[in-house]
């Protein structure tokens, strides 16, 4: 600096000593421009024209004055500028500028840009004042800042200068970003302070707002910092869950099952445990546990329904299970419960409906009027003559039923005759006869409508025959009668609430009723023939014996005739 100074001084005592002088011969301006184009005409000299070609300079000319406005612009020029300043073309500039880097190392060209090492280094201290004031800094954040690349920076003024100018470290995991270790100090210090404070499940986020950290720092640090506690992950909407926490979370389920028998799993999803399965089982290692969807039970539960049930049996009752069981068990669960609990004993004396458990002893007591509604009905079936068109339908389905299939038999042996005679006469007699092979013919059903006398047409014509006659039927006992029986007798039980299970009871005892009543109205009709039969034996015996005594008569009042 101080020998450019005196450069300034020499040269401005030139001037003044040039100015004040006098000379007797001077050369006028084209005398001046002719000399200058003879010169360069002939290749001594090398100028450069400004844009309104009104004054020219010379190459060094140009550098020199390129490097006075990086010096008076502060160590950074844009090209651009320089070109408008010294009023020459920018292509002339940037070769200049060019030359100028190539001869002075101090001096770089970036984005159009000169920029000297006294700017770097006042660049690199400003660094360190704001590395100081924030504790932590990016290059690329510098780049928007200083508009330079980030390479520019982290390489020419950052890599330089640290240790030395700029007083801080370079970040392990990022090496665009550098830190001070009172600033590494002062966020483990709030993640400390933050995690200690807690005392349930928070998002990350929510403990970074708090802290003003960002994501990065605080798990780069998380695991220097002791705390009391775990972190989820280290993704995007991770939790910090306290040890204090899990403990009385664990305590929380514990007390619950000892004291219920059982754990709902929507609990535990309030606690935000995903996994509510394996986290009852990691917690309870030695109980029996059974997992349901709604919830898991332990041993002791099942017990209990198991022995409500042995009881609901010994007492001829029933049982509505969910007046033991959680409220929110699905239908699946306390299907999967009574697999769990039922005996192949039990299962004979009950019947389970919904979520009903009826003892075969208290149906009994339900059913116990359908039978006679069942002796009524078959009463005057038999009466009106309904029961004996139904034995006569059944009847003479069974006969064109076994005709059918005789006739179906008859066809079929003759049609196999017909292709053994037939396979004879082609092959001829004797030895001299030629062998002639029979190509096997396969007939496709066509719904109904095969061909005249064959096979599939009689199996189609067998078939509508038998839905037929087999429609022969009669109701001796509806649902409908059993339905209305059930919830007479459920009401007179003072049962009326389980009057919508009314029409499943009278399903699962249609068929039983159904088939009795068949079985006691055979009964009935064949007591009725019997007791025909042979009320008209002792009517024709009394005739033949009234008609041996009017012939008696007869022939006494013949002789009687003859003798008068």
């Amino acid at each position: 600096m101080p020998s450019d100074w005196d450069e300034i001084k020499r040269l401005a005592a030139d001037f003044q000593k040039v100015q004040l002088s006098s000379t007797l011969q001077r050369l006028s301006e084209r005398n001046c421009i002719e000399v200058v184009s003879l010169l360069v005409e002939k290749g001594l000299l090398e100028i450069i024209y400004t844009n309104d070609g009104k004054e020219y300079l010379t190459p060094d000319q140009l550098s020199t004055e390129i490097q006075d406005e990086l010096y008076v612009n502060g160590g950074r020029v844009n090209l651009t500028d320089v070109s408008r300043t010294l009023n020459v073309d920018l292509n002339k500039v940037t070769a200049a500028a060019n030359k100028i880097t190539h001869r002075d190392k101090d001096i770089h060209l970036i984005l159009g840009q000169l920029v000297n090492e006294d700017y770097l280094q006042r660049v690199a201290l400003e660094i360190n004042e704001k590395l100081i004031q924030s504790g932590e800094i990016s290059a690329g954040s510098l780049a928007e800042q200083y508009d330079l690349p980030a390479d520019f920076i982290l390489q020419k003024i950052i890599e330089r200068n640290l240790g030395k100018t700029i007083h801080g470290k370079r970040d392990p995991s990022d090496p665009k970003v550098f830190f001070t270790q009172t600033y590494i100090s002062r966020c483990k210090a709030k993640i400390r302070g933050a995690l200690a404070a807690l005392s349930r499940p928070t998002p990350i986020s929510s403990i970074l707002g708090q802290c003003k950290l960002k994501e990065k720092i605080f798990y780069s640090l998380i695991d220097d910092v002791s705390f009391d506690g775990s972190v989820t992950s280290k993704m995007s909407g991770a939790q910090y869950i306290p040890n204090v926490y899990k403990k009385a979370q664990n305590e929380w389920v514990t007390n619950l099952f000892k004291q219920n028998g059982y754990v709902q799993h929507d609990t535990l999803s309030h606690f935000g445990i995903s996994d509510a399965k394996t986290f009852i089982q990691r917690q309870l290692p030695n109980e029996e546990l059974v997992h349901l969807e709604k919830c898991t039970v332990g041993k002791r539960f099942v017990e209990q329904l198991d022995a409500a049930i042995e009881e609901c049996i010994s007492s001829g009752s029933y049982l509505d299970v969910t007046t033991i069981l959680p409220t929110d068990l699905s239908q699946g669960d306390i299907d999967k419960l009574f697999e769990t609990v039922m005996k192949p004993t039990t299962s004979r004396n009950v019947l389970i409906l919904d979520t009903t458990i009826f003892t075969n002893v208290f149906l009994d007591r339900l059913v116990l009027p359908v039978k006679e509604i069942v002796e009524g009905n078959v009463k005057k079936a038999i009466e009106s003559g309904k029961y004996q068109q139904y034995l006569a339908e059944k009847l003479t389905s069974g006969r064109q039923t076994g005709l059918q299939e005789t006739t179906g038999d008859s066809k079929a042996d003759r049609r196999e005759e017909r292709r053994r005679k037939a396979a004879v006469g082609k092959g001829g007699g004797g030895t001299q006869g030629r062998e002639t092979k029979t190509k096997s013919t396969k007939k496709h059903y066509r719904g109904g409508a095969g061909e005249k006398g064959g096979f599939d047409s009689d199996s189609d014509d067998n078939g509508k025959v038998s839905k037929k006659k087999t429609a022969a039927s009669i109701d001796l006992i509806t649902l409908k009668e059993i339905i209305e029986v059930v919830e007479t007798s459920l009401n007179k039980l003072n049962n009326e609430e389980l009057c919508y299970l009314a029409k499943d009871v009278a399903l699962h005892f249609y068929p039983q009723f159904s088939k009795e009543a068949l079985h006691t109205a055979q009964q009935v009709y064949e007591a009725s023939l019997q007791n025909s039969t042979q009320n008209r034996r002792q009517t024709h015996a009394a005739l033949q014996e009234k008609l041996n005594n009017l012939l008696g008569d007869v022939r006494l009042y013949e002789k009687g005739l003859k003798v008068s």
